[in-house]
């Protein structure tokens, strides 16, 4: 253990044992009754609700109990939403979000606190000792977009699909997912300046260990408030599960064990004042996994200045984040020896909110800039230069992300319109190395390349609140990415393999659906919410990863490998479809609560066209540049539950079903177009049981069961599908990556 990880747990050890003097000495000085706890859950249960359910659009959002229930991890959390799903990849150990089939830096804005997220993990291709990836072909290395994130220290989700206004929807093609963290509040009880907070996990089947402790404290000084709080987290947990089958995970040779021991740490200082808020933050994560260690460091403050009066309401958002993956001593990346990769992520945020009343009317206008700068950088010990440039280790070069925004809400009577306008600066630079005799590429020679873009980005929707049973909204939004640099730079053939001429992807949806949101349904205590709507986007210039090869009479390059091409060369590029790409479908959410009984509904339904990366899971070219973006044609999520004893015991089901899903073929040994893909065999509905208790104010007991009864089942979208573990000695495809098998977990919350 590093010195400074001790120092850490031993400042907090002493932080909490104060904390619990302090508690224990305010409740022998306090003649108050203490605050019924289940009230008050079940009155944000039905906040949440009445928020999700009563905005127009398709937002969404899990709270902080729906995650606590939630068997799975976060992946589960998120696909549980509508029009949401993640791509897996336990290599990497960061979370990937997809948005109606659209997933990656740019596609989905993927923030922690409001800060999008930038990091581009590798894993290595050989590590000595045969844990993982004795060799090139067990399983591709992967370098693909993901979050780093401690489920422990989340308090809410929130995901909005499509278009929307301000500095989230910039460089957000299809929407964007928000993960909220724990702050002072989330850890002190009323009336308590002094507090801590603790949760811990225990699951059966090799899912092991799970904890979060924090302590906060709050002193008001000349009527302002003055607070911080302090949090680590960490895990232990083996990838080599009992399957449905009762087979280990491990029993196939290409499927290694893997274990991994992530640890994260949260601190906040918060600044409460008449008129002026401030938080100053720092969020660092750690785990070693896929022969590698990533770090990921963050340092953010966020100012608010609100004065009595409607037209200021300023925000001010700054954060740096740096994150670094370091190979393992014994670990390679083919030839490339101590390599690692940097990246270095700066953004801002300023805005103001007006308000103005007019003729029985309202509008609520904000407007701000955003701007956000990434640098990627890569070093290694390479055999040679050839070696270095020639092997596709991580992206490098940096891109700018500049932006004007302005959204304005008028509202009048029943009707809301929204209109959202942005203008987006985007450019991106880095180095191209000289392509070989007889590629041809633009520039020849070795060069720093890079290329600005302008887009104007915005949505206008209409919305109204005839009744509480029917609140219709229609809505069109354009919205763009920019090229990322993994897909500007892939460089498995040197600079022959690169696009500096990619264009941004830009998107147009329309949306139609309604809300519905009632109280005293069948009882005076019940509510009853429901969202449909159907939406249809249409994405021109669609970034995508091809094949192509060198034409042997010089010509050029082909993507058919049935021509007379020459061998040693096969360029991984990634291009701009020519063809729109078209994706379409319905997504409904629905809520129902009693009191004593409550019941949850998500169902997607989707089409799309997509082209899928060619190095989306294929194993000969050693490496993937992207997840796995095409989703199940349908999937829905259906919990059901009942609360007994005053609300004090909750339990229930969550039943999960995935529709037709596909995967690209293991083998790939037919390049013909309509052979890269392969459906995956049909799965069964799989059900998670939970259970709480909470024992008084200060702490609850949870219980619960993944896949209680035992089946045999594939995720969609997971690495593992397309690796060689999926056909056999003879070349027929199979399918052996299966999820884990039921598992018990017991676990414990306290606040004091």
């Amino acid at each position: 253990m590093k010195p400074q990880s001790k120092k850490l747990q031993k400042t907090l050890l002493a932080l909490m044992v104060l904390a619990s003097m302090h508690a224990f000495a305010d409740d022998v000085k306090s003649n108050k009754k203490p605050t019924k706890l289940p009230e008050v859950q079940l009155a944000e249960l039905k906040f949440v609700a009445d928020k999700t359910f009563t905005t127009a659009g398709a937002v969404s959002e899990a709270d902080e109990d729906k995650i606590a229930r939630t068997a799975g991890g976060l992946d589960s959390v998120v696909r549980a939403l509508p029009g949401s799903f993640t791509f897996m990849d336990d290599r990497q150990g960061t979370l990937k979000v997809n948005v109606r089939g659209m997933t990656g830096f740019g596609r989905v804005n993927t923030m922690i606190d409001g800060v999008p997220q930038t990091n581009f993990g590798v894993t290595a291709t050989s590590e000595e000792g045969g844990n993982f990836h004795q060799n090139q072909a067990n399983e591709p290395t992967t370098s693909s977009f993901g979050a780093s994130i401690d489920s422990n220290f989340l308090v809410g989700v929130d995901v909005n699909r499509g278009g929307q206004g301000g500095s989230s929807g910039v460089n957000a093609l299809m929407g964007s997912a928000n993960f909220r963290t724990i702050g002072v509040n989330d850890v002190l009880l009323d009336g308590k300046n002094v507090g801590v907070r603790g949760k811990y996990t225990y699951g059966n089947n090799k899912l092991g260990h799970n904890g979060m402790l924090a302590v906060a404290g709050r002193e008001t000084v000349g009527g302002n408030k003055l607070g911080a709080m302090l949090a680590i987290s960490g895990a232990n947990k083996n990838s080599d599960y009992k399957r449905g089958d009762g087979k280990l995970a491990s029993s196939n040779a290409y499927n290694p064990a893997r274990i991994q021991k992530p640890r994260s740490y949260l601190a906040k200082m918060e600044y409460d004042g008449d008129d002026q808020q401030v938080l100053i933050s720092n969020r660092a994560y750690n785990t070693n996994v896929g022969g590698r260690e990533l770090t990921s460091n963050s340092y953010g403050v966020e100012y608010y200045y609100q004065p009595n009066s409607n037209l200021i309401n300023a925000k001010v958002l700054a954060n740096t984040t740096k994150n670094v993956q370091k190979l393992n001593k014994n670990a390679k990346y083919f030839l490339l020896e101590n390599a690692r990769t940097q990246n270095r992520s700066n953004y801002i945020d300023v805005s103001n909110t007006s308000l103005f009343n007019f003729n029985q009317a309202q509008l609520k206008t904000q407007y701000g800039i955003s701007v956000q700068s990434n640098d990627y950088k890569r070093q290694a010990t390479a055999v040679d230069k050839d070696n270095y440039e020639y092997t596709t280790f991580a992206p490098s070069g940096k891109q700018k992300i500049s932006s004007v925004y302005i959204n304005n809400t008028l509202s009048k009577n029943i009707f809301d319109v929204d209109l959202s306008l942005s203008r987006v600066k985007t450019n991106f630079s880095g180095y191209k190395p000289a392509c070989d005799t007889g590629v041809p590429c633009f520039p020849k020679g070795e060069a720093i390349v890079q290329k600005t873009d302008y887009t104007t980005n915005g949505k206008v929707q209409l919305s109204a609140k005839i009744n509480d049973g029917f609140m219709p909204f229609v809505s069109y939004a354009k919205t763009s990415r920019m090229p990322n640099i993994q897909e500007v730079f892939f460089n498995n053939e040197g600079g022959g393999s690169m696009n500096p001429f990619l264009r941004p992807e830009a998107a147009k949806t329309y949306e139609l659906g309604f809300n519905s949101f009632k109280q005293g349904v069948f009882n005076h205590n019940d509510t009853l919410g429901f969202k449909a709507l159907y939406f249809n986007s249409k994405i021109k210039d669609y970034i995508h990863v091809q094949s192509f090869y060198l034409k042997e009479d010089g010509s050029g390059l082909t993507d058919d490998i049935n021509d007379d091409v020459k061998g040693g060369f096969n360029a991984q590029i990634a291009v701009n479809a020519k063809q729109p790409v078209t994706s379409k479908g319905i997504e409904l959410q629905a809520n129902y609560d009693a009191g004593n009984y409550f019941a949850n509904l998500s169902y997607t339904k989707q089409t799309s066209d997509q082209p899928v990366n060619i190095n989306s899971g294929h194993h000969d070219f050693g490496f993937t540049g992207g997840a796995m973006d095409k989703l199940p044609e349908k999937y829905w999520t259906l919990e059901l539950g009942s609360r007994f004893l005053d609300n004090k015991l909750q339990a229930g089901a969550i039943l999960r079903s995935y529709g037709k899903n596909i995967r690209i073929r293991p083998d790939y040994l037919d390049f013909e177009k309509q052979e890269r893909l392969q459906q995956m065999p049909n799965n069964p509905t799989i059900t998670d049981l939970f259970a709480r208790y909470e024992i008084n104010k200060n702490a609850t007991l949870r219980f619960g069961v993944e896949n209680a009864f035992d089946k045999l089942y594939i995720h969609p979208s997971n690495s593992k599908n397309n690796n060689y573990a999926q056909y056999d000695d003879d070349g027929n495809t199979i399918f052996t990556n299966y999820a884990r098998g039921r598992t018990f977990t017991v676990g414990a919350d306290f606040k004091f």
